[in-house]
């Protein structure tokens, strides 16, 4: 008899492929992911210190002495940076501001910091907030390198290093930030995670309907397919706007959570982001299946796209490659924005507008897409 109960609850197991995929495949899927995220990270060439930091864009000018500014770049380049070339310290600047570099530095043509003549680091202190004090002292260990170790040589053990090698400013043009803290950090990652499990729900909720015949029913009433369909989506919208919305509340009334930017600004972002998780679930919804089929594969794809994305693993930590594939996803889009929003003081909607057009397009396109495949199955 027990024989009998563990051969049957097996063949029911293995009779069941959302199952199975659940249990073997989702943690593969997981499994590549996480290592491709990690093995993504750019390591610099020389162990060091360095080597846990992720390899950033620095943008660099130093009208001084060719073998001297060489020397500094190959010091940088050993470091965890990738050099790009500036023509001058605007142009360094500009760089900086627009987000084509994550740091910018500038040797002027009297570098000198043996007699208190020193550099220039640009660094958005909003960007990178994590590693924006270690990224300084790598320049600086990198300056360090290429200058020092040669005065040594020149002036003997006695000789000693300046203590600042840089002056650090914030680039011309850019609103001042919020100092960030955990809660600027997590607090929009858990919501635009969790604001897309609306995905799973809105799915099963049209598998039941079709499973017990209720969708069937109300497709007799006299009401055409969009206006029936729209009554299905609008009462998932307004509860992920009430979830977001009382997220953020929580954070702001009870974890002192600053808010940078115009109330108005994030209103509209979250709408954009709740708009499109209902167009991502409307989208699993219509490719059907059972509700187990539903469950294992639209948990796949909430999943993979927070991890990607930088829901579960901040976006300013993750490598270049990982961020520009994160893109992929509304969830980056809608990161990006709370980012800008809760970062940076005078933040409005017009300086979201990107990351809210990308957002709208998501849910036009789940949409669209969702639609025609639901129209396909009758």
């Amino acid at each position: 008899m027990i024989r009998a109960m563990i051969e049957k609850d097996l063949r029911l197991l293995l009779a069941d492929r959302g199952a199975l995929f659940a249990t073997f495949l989702l943690p593969l899927v997981f499994l590549g992911t996480f290592g491709w995220i990690y093995k993504s990270f750019d390591r610099s060439p020389e162990k060091g210190a360095n080597d846990a930091l992720p390899r950033q864009k620095l943008a660099f000018a130093a009208p001084i002495d060719p073998e001297l500014r060489e020397r500094v770049q190959k010091a940088l380049e050993s470091g965890p940076f990738r050099v790009i070339a500036a023509d001058s310290a605007d142009e360094v600047e500009r760089l900086v501001a627009h987000g084509d570099a994550a740091l910018g530095l500038y040797l002027p043509a009297d570098f000198e910091p043996f007699a208190g003549a020193r550099g220039v680091l640009y660094q958005d202190p909003a960007r990178e907030p994590r590693f924006a004090g270690a990224f300084a002292g790598a320049v600086q260990g990198s300056l360090a390198k290429a200058i020092f170790a040669p005065q040594m040589a020149l002036l003997g053990p006695r000789a000693g290093a300046p203590e600042q090698w840089i002056e650090q400013r914030r680039p011309r043009g850019l609103r001042a930030s919020v100092d960030l803290d955990g809660f600027q950090v997590s607090t929009p990652t858990n919501a635009v995670l969790f604001v897309f499990f609306l995905v799973l729900g809105m799915a099963l909720s049209f598998a039941e309907e079709r499973r017990t015949g209720t969708f069937a029913r109300l497709r007799s009433l006299p009401i055409r397919r969009g206006p029936l369909l729209a009554a299905k989506l609008v009462p998932f919208a307004l509860i992920g706007c009430a979830q977001m919305l009382f997220l953020f509340g929580i954070a702001v009334l009870v974890f002192g959570l600053e808010i940078g930017g115009d109330l108005s600004a994030l209103l509209a972002l979250t709408v954009a982001t709740v708009l499109a998780a209902v167009g991502l679930g409307f989208l699993v919804a219509s490719i059907g299946g059972s509700e187990k089929q539903i469950q294992s594969y639209g948990t796949l794809v909430v999943l993979v796209m927070g991890l990607v994305s930088g829901c579960m693993v901040p976006r300013f930590v993750l490598p270049e490659s990982a961020k520009q594939v994160g893109l992929l996803t509304p969830h980056a889009w809608a990161l990006d924005g709370y980012a800008e929003v809760l970062g940076r003081r005078g933040t409005t909607v017009v300086d979201v507008l990107p990351e809210i057009g990308a957002l709208l397009a998501f849910a036009a396109v789940f949409t669209a897409v969702g639609a025609g495949l639901f129209a396909r199955r009758g």
